[in-house]
């Protein structure tokens, strides 16, 4: 089989490199898109992260491929039903992240609540204003998590540490996960209204696409704080920012964001994404909630087990078409 990783870095490659005896492996430090295809054509595998964009027309151009092993949870960046027509699986890594992604979560809602990089630029400055560092405690808070999944109770794990109230909202509700965890589910609006934080830990689906849209924003307490390691276009950018700028939103913690490519692109100053990165009331990271040593040694080892298991014919973790 002609096996390739796209987007892979050295870690990758040394991890993965002598995985497959008998089977030619290639590395492509390159995400997979339309304009260098023609470098999948004859692949078998293809094993991808989350800016490979894989749509019906890429797909009919790579008529040997079987299997896309996504290196991510998330699969929103596949055309999944253009794959099932075609009978090409898809894998991915269900969990290998999820105290990763809440740390981070955490790391934003606390340097948000301890205004740590505003204290940090005064320091560098050798100005201190105190005054001007209006921090607020998380205890007796509300923490409302959209999204229960196994991130999602991580991050209502760690709240509840610190004497965080916690509401819930998921389509999928776990009364047994509730108990043990001490939160409780709600609805969309309840969460929306009764929340001094929202975090998002939900998958990216046709349902979930501008979950927090305008009307959303309006059902918020004024001077929620939210904060977003899941996927960017849950919350519609524009009604985002222009929360932040009537302070409907107090903050945001950021590490995906709608059209979070940009970040890479040459672009307008004009443009949205310049008041997120510019704004004292934003932090802003570069998608990076998963990455930690220990998450990334997991994300390759259960990689090479969703492909081996197929070459086996016994293919595991496989993606179920919505």
């Amino acid at each position: 089989m002609n096996i390739i990783f796209f987007e892979s870095n050295k870690r990758e490659i040394s991890a993965v490199k002598n995985a497959f005896s008998g089977h030619k492996v290639e590395f492509i430090s390159e995400a997979l898109n339309e304009k260098n295809l023609s470098k999948a054509k004859d692949a078998d595998v293809i094993s991808i992260f989350i800016y490979s964009k894989i749509n019906s027309a890429m797909l009919d151009k790579m008529k040997r491929l079987k299997l896309i092993a996504t290196r991510s949870t998330g699969y929103d960046h596949i055309e999944l039903e253009a794959c099932r027509k075609r009978n090409i699986l898809v894998s991915n890594v269900p969990r290998y992240g999820e105290n990763t992604v809440a740390e981070h979560a955490f790391a934003l809602l606390l340097a948000i609540s301890r205004k740590i990089i505003d204290a940090k630029e005064q320091v560098k400055i050798r100005k201190i204003d105190l005054e001007s560092l209006p921090c607020f405690d998380l205890k007796d808070k509300t923490l409302g998590v959209i999204g229960a999944g196994r991130i999602g109770l991580s991050m209502i794990r760690m709240a509840k540490g610190f004497n965080m109230n916690v509401l819930a909202y998921d389509i999928f509700q776990n009364a047994e996960s509730a108990k043990e965890a001490g939160f409780r589910y709600v609805s969309l609006e309840h969460l929306l209204k009764s929340s001094d934080v929202i975090s998002i830990h939900a998958l990216l689906t046709e349902q979930t696409r501008h979950l927090l849209d305008k009307r959303a924003f309006e059902k918020m307490k004024p001077g929620v704080v939210i904060i977003n390691t899941a996927r960017g276009p849950i919350i519609e950018l524009s009604a985002l920012i222009k929360a932040l700028k009537e302070n409907k939103v107090a903050a945001a913690g950021l590490d995906v964001f709608e059209h979070e490519t940009l970040l890479i692109k040459e672009n307008k100053e004009d443009m949205p994404i310049h008041y997120l990165i510019n704004s004292k009331k934003v932090i802003i990271t570069p998608h990076m909630a998963f990455y930690s040593r220990e998450s990334l040694e997991r994300i390759i080892e259960i990689t090479l087990e969703n492909i081996n298991s197929y070459l086996l014919n016994k293919p595991v973790n496989l993606v179920k078409n919505e």
